[in-house]
């Protein structure tokens, strides 16, 4: 049998690259966290549950 040869590891992760990862796992938590957020508004307007404060703030604003 063969021995295998013997790579050095090549991974090298500096602080850069580690804010960079952070920066995208929070980018993407707010993503899902505003694509529930307008499905949510999507079903309930599609079943008549929004409050009628939840309009839109120009609409209040115009009639004042």
């Amino acid at each position: 049998m063969l021995p295998l040869p013997t790579v050095p590891p090549l991974a090298y992760l500096d602080p850069g690259s580690g804010a960079l990862i952070v920066q995208m796992l929070l980018a993407g938590v707010a993503g899902v966290v505003l694509f529930l957020k307008m499905q949510g508004r999507r079903v309930l307007s599609l079943f008549g549950l929004r409050r009628k404060g939840a309009e839109r703030p120009s609409e209040d604003a115009e009639q004042s």
